[in-house]
Formats: C-alpha cells, sequence, structure tokens
C-alpha cells in the first residue's frame, strides 16, 4: 500500500501574498489530526515555495514551551522538502542586488532586521541559543536539493541552510546532482525519483 501524503505547493502567488500564503498554512496545520497518520504532511516547495516551508517547520519548533510541545504542530509534520530554495533574504540581497526592490521590499518591506526574522536559516541559528528549549521536540527530517545550473538562486543558499539545520540537529539529506534550470529542474524525471524515495523512507 502506497502512503498517503498531502503536498503543500505554492500555485499563482503573487508578491507580497507570500504572508497570506504562510499564514493560511500556519492555520492549516494545526487543524490535523495527528492521530490519523495519513493527514500528517510531507511539505515540498520550490523556490519561495521552500522558503515558505522552512519557515513553517522551524516555527513549530520555536513556538513550543512546556504547554506546548512538539504534539502541537510539529509532530503534524512528517517530512520537508526544499528544491532551489531562498532561505536567507540577506544573503540573497548580496548576491543578487537587482531581486531587492522588486521582490524583497516587496515582500518583507526595507528593514534587513526583519528579513532575517523571516529567513529559515537566520531562524534556525538564532534557536542555537535555545537549545534546551527544543530538545524535547522531534524535528521532521529534511531534504535540500539545488541543480549546478540553477541561475536564480546561488547555492550556498542550500549549503548554508543545510549547515544551520545540522547545528539544531535535524536530519538533513542535501541533493546537488540533478540538472535544470531554476524551473526546469521540477520536469526532470531524477528529481521525482529523488522525492519518491525520500517520502518512501519516512516513518508512516
Amino acid at each position: 500500500m502506497n502512503p498517503s501524503v498531502e503536498v503543500v505547493k505554492q500555485c499563482d502567488i503573487r508578491y507580497p501574498g507570500e504572508y497570506d500564503s504562510a499564514r493560511a498554512l500556519d492555520l492549516y496545520l494545526p487543524s490535523l489530526d495527528i492521530a490519523e497518520s495519513s493527514k500528517r504532511p510531507v511539505l515540498i516547495g520550490h523556490s519561495a515555495g521552500a522558503h515558505l516551508t522552512g519557515l513553517l517547520a522551524l516555527k513549530s519548533i520555536n513556538c513550543a514551551t512546556p504547554t506546548k510541545t512538539r504534539l502541537d504542530q510539529t509532530a503534524s509534520i512528517r517530512g520537508v522538502i526544499g528544491i532551489e530554495g531562498i532561505y536567507s533574504l540577506s544573503d540573497l540581497a548580496k548576491t543578487f542586488p537587482t531581486y531587492v526592490p522588486w521582490f524583497i521590499e516587496r515582500a518583507f518591506m526595507r528593514d534587513p532586521l526583519l528579513w532575517d526574522k523571516a529567513s529559515p536559516k537566520e531562524v534556525a541559528i538564532s534557536m542555537l541559543s535555545e537549545k534546551s528549549h527544543i530538545a524535547d521536540v522531534t524535528l521532521p527530517r529534511y531534504l535540500l536539493i539545488h541543480s549546478p545550473e540553477d541561475e536564480l538562486v546561488n547555492m550556498e543558499q542550500t549549503n548554508d541552510y543545510a549547515a544551520a539545520l545540522q547545528s539544531i540537529n535535524v536530519d538533513v539529506e542535501v541533493c546537488i546532482n540533478i540538472s535544470g534550470s531554476h524551473d526546469d529542474i521540477l520536469k526532470n524525471p531524477e528529481l521525482h525519483d529523488r522525492l519518491a524515495k525520500f517520502i518512501s523512507s519516512l516513518e508512516f
């Protein structure tokens, strides 16, 4: 029997609609009945969608308290897959300055401090000082994929985010050998096989 996986994906989002998308996902996950394993989703995001899934997974960890632990949200996430994601807005601004006015500032305003608060890599790094706070949290497994041919997002975004996740004990796999441009990678059968392999390896 094939595992049932619910895929949350970004469709016709227009900036600054990313905030509304994140809010919708944030409201959706707690509504899942974690007793029903078929409703525990694998979050899959590409580009800005990977940014959203990263924030969502880390938020559920960061909000854990003695009375609201991993069972509230984190346990409802089975795994996370990020494909050519944007994980640090500050790094993106340094590497691609032309992205600042038409993308970063339109979605996240002009304050770089706000960019860091909205960046999965920086959020993960900030959690290093709170390891005791997340010690009892079961973190979802992660797969990060980045094509060496990506012309829109540099591979350091993925490598640096992987290192940040590993620093807070997230089980991370990194795949950087699937070819394709930023969008064309989604058409590559090798990507589809890699996603299926990772999802099949998760506990259902």
